[in-house]
């Protein structure tokens, strides 16, 4: 299992577990992992549908309602929220609210696809077939001008700056269109990677630096997202913002403290910053966890390297190396150390 795919099982631990649980009809135990995954990621839809589900199962409604309105409450932006907390009033059989509770949606997205057509659906379920029909038509409307962009941008064949160039232009000649649609591009990995890969003497400073706007903005509805506060610290790392990203990844880490990535980013953070004592505190005590992962043994010696403690380093290399013995950095370095 390689770093990232170990602290993403980390992080989502106990939602894996609920949701082994909820497949296995044990409403009460996956209530108990999911309300313990809600509580350190209270943005994370995934967690939020899968309670809502629980309870559901299990007979206590009101606590579903609750959790949804919760969740809409802190993440107005996300229309897949309105939608789920719309579904669930249509399934206790309030009608009429759900379709009031879509409209609240749509006050915050007026352009979304997502609620337009959940809002024709209703309506024709109800029987308002002009109503519905409009909604659909703006579903429609809205959906042929984002899609493409979305295609371009997260599929087009070619360089990661031609992905960047397509994301960065759906957002500044559309900046009305729903949050939840920028949300897709900036989360999908071609363009996480391409944006965040590229060498320096390839990077549009000033693209990046709206990518980093745009997230950010996106960001004050919705703090409570550990993994998106994590990417917006990477993006303003690579564009020289330490305070900044300083700042983004510590939110990352208050929202899920086991968040792996976050700590390593906050270590090189600490050292970009000049802190290498720090630095080097964070990464010790990952390790004292029993975190034996080679690239955290890499990141050490290179910050012992630089303060001139070679012993030191060459130890972390082997540990490296020892851990996965066809590690290629490990080697570099090692060799360099001996040099």
């Amino acid at each position: 299992m390689c770093p990232m795919d170990f602290e993403n099982a980390n992080a989502s631990a106990e939602l894996d577990e609920g949701l082994c649980h909820l497949a296995g009809g044990r409403w009460i135990e996956a209530v108990s992992c999911l309300r313990a995954a809600l509580r350190r990621e209270p943005g994370r839809l995934a967690i939020a549908r899968g309670l809502v589900s629980a309870y559901i199962h299990g007979g206590d409604a009101e606590a579903a309602r609750r959790v949804i309105k919760s969740f809409t409450s802190e993440q107005p932006l996300c229309a897949e929220g309105w939608r789920l907390a719309a579904q669930l009033e249509w399934k206790l059989g309030l009608h009429d609210e759900a379709l009031k509770v879509i409209g609240r949606g749509l006050d915050h997205l007026p352009h979304s696809p997502i609620l337009h057509q959940q809002a024709a659906l209703l309506l024709g379920a109800r029987g308002k077939m002009a109503e519905s029909s409009r909604h659909a038509d703006r579903a429609a409307s809205a959906a042929s001008r984002i899609e493409p962009w979305i295609a371009a941008a997260a599929g087009r064949p070619g360089s990661a700056a031609d992905m960047l160039q397509s994301a960065d232009r759906i957002s500044s000649t559309n900046p009305k269109l729903d949050p939840d649609y920028f949300d897709r591009l900036v989360q999908d990995p071609k363009l996480l990677e391409g944006l965040l890969s590229l060498p320096a003497e390839q990077c549009d400073m000033e693209m990046l630096r709206a990518m980093e706007f745009r997230l950010a903005k996106l960001l004050e509805s919705q703090p409570h997202h550990a993994d998106r506060q994590l990417l917006l610290a990477r993006l303003q790392h690579r564009i020289g913002a330490i305070p900044a990203a300083t700042l983004s990844v510590q939110r990352a880490l208050k929202v899920n403290p086991s968040y792996i990535q976050a700590h390593r980013l906050h270590a090189t953070l600490s050292a970009d910053a000049g802190d290498l004592d720090g630095a080097l505190r964070i990464l010790e005590g990952l390790i004292a966890r029993g975190l034996d992962w080679p690239d955290l043994h890499v990141q050490m010696a290179e910050l012992q390297e630089r303060r001139g403690r070679a012993e030191s380093a060459r130890s972390h290399l082997y540990s490296a190396i020892r851990v996965n013995p066809s590690f290629a950095r490990a080697k570099e370095l090692l060799e360099r150390c001996a040099a």
